[in-house]
């Protein structure tokens, strides 16, 4: 008797968390709504490069092409050596040369954007960062611009869509599908950050202190999130501004990347790490929990796979891609993303483009 009043109040839990779960997905954010005004400033385009990107020509097309008009581009590469240049040169695009000595402590990438801050940022009204890998619509970069009209938006950021290539296996799915957290976490002003990969601000927020400071990090996004919260200044998400990025990945490739990335969301923010291991424990526990007593006990259990359903829907709406693989890492995705945090909670280091760093760094 004892044993069956457990099962039924494991049951009655279950429910509970089925429920919670579907809420969730019916929650808004409300709009956000920015001042807008006659803004049209001299903006440089950042473009950090480090080896040959896959679709790098494509993606320096998309940035030549731009609407917006009072724009220039300097790519940053850290030796004449770089496989990039070839690319680089070909479409015309001008270049510097990272600088190893000033900025020696930082990442590869953060020397590269704090090498051409001090280099430009007397020369132009607003720095625009986007990385090698993307490829931006015409209207982006006047959509990232245009927020900063509102003299109380530090940066302006999108985030990606990760695209599969025709070719492209299950794991380049799984990237698209757990890409989607990071449209959740942007969507939340209390979660947002200052995305590297797509992000504006004035030339002005890179002041010595802040050059300093920035000059010494790990990750951009981190650094320059801390600097605009330091100054109480908000961050503007425009998901008009969304780029894409292919992706042909393989297990071993996005296993690191996503290990990565997670134990960077967690050091700008420590709280990610303790409620993401919750949330993505409830979620497969209620996973097998459902399937295994839906099998041998009540297919009425199977109810409480209403969650995931909709994660599935939400995750074909997202992606625009009418394929099973859609749905399968959609389901995958909650093991990957637990994986992900246990692993950041313990890492000391991460790699990056070939290069290990200390994650204590920042």
């Amino acid at each position: 008797m004892y044993l069956i009043y457990l099962f039924y109040t494991y049951v009655f839990l279950m429910v509970l968390t089925s429920f919670f779960l579907v809420m969730i997905n019916f929650v808004k954010q409300k709009k956000e709504k920015y001042k807008k005004g006659k803004y049209a400033p001299k903006v440089l385009v950042i473009l950090p490069c480090k080896g040959y990107d896959l679709e790098l020509e494509r993606g320096i097309r998309s940035l030549l092409s731009q609407d917006y008009k009072n724009y220039d581009i300097i790519s940053v590469v850290a030796s004449k050596d770089d496989t990039a240049l070839k690319s680089i040169k070909k479409l015309g695009l001008k270049y510097i040369l990272s600088d190893n000595k000033r900025f020696v402590y930082a990442s590869g990438k953060v020397r590269s954007l704090a090498t051409a801050f001090l280099a430009y940022r007397n020369d132009y009204d607003v720095f625009v960062v986007v990385d090698s890998d993307t490829i931006c619509a015409k209207s982006w970069l006047g959509s990232l611009i245009s927020p900063l009209y509102d003299k109380n938006i530090g940066i302006v950021t999108t985030f990606p869509l990760f695209i599969p290539t025709k070719k492209a296996g299950i794991w380049a799915y799984i990237k698209t599908v757990w890409g989607f957290v990071g449209l959740g976490l942007m969507e939340n002003k209390r979660t947002r950050f200052a995305w590297g990969g797509s992000m504006a601000f004035r030339s002005s927020l890179i002041d010595d202190f802040a050059l300093e400071r920035f000059g010494k990090a790990l990750s951009d996004d981190i650094a320059l999130t801390r600097i605009v919260k330091e100054r109480n200044l908000g961050i503007a998400y425009i998901p008009q501004g969304l780029v894409r990025i292919p992706s042909n990945d393989g297990m071993h490739k996005f296993m690191e990347w996503s290990n990565r990335q997670t134990a960077l969301m967690v050091l700008g923010n420590k709280k990610i790490l303790n409620y993401g291991i919750y949330f993505y424990t409830m979620n497969i526990i209620l996973l097998v929990s459902s399937i295994v007593i839906g099998i041998l006990y009540n297919a009425a259990m199977f109810l409480l796979l209403l969650p995931f359903a909709i994660g599935i829907i939400k995750s074909y709406k997202r992606s625009k891609l009418l394929d099973l693989r859609i749905a399968i890492a959609s389901l995958v995705i909650n093991f990957i993303y637990l994986l992900n945090l246990l692993n950041a909670r313990s890492a000391k280091t991460i790699t990056w483009r070939g290069i290990t760093y200390k994650l204590e760094q920042d």
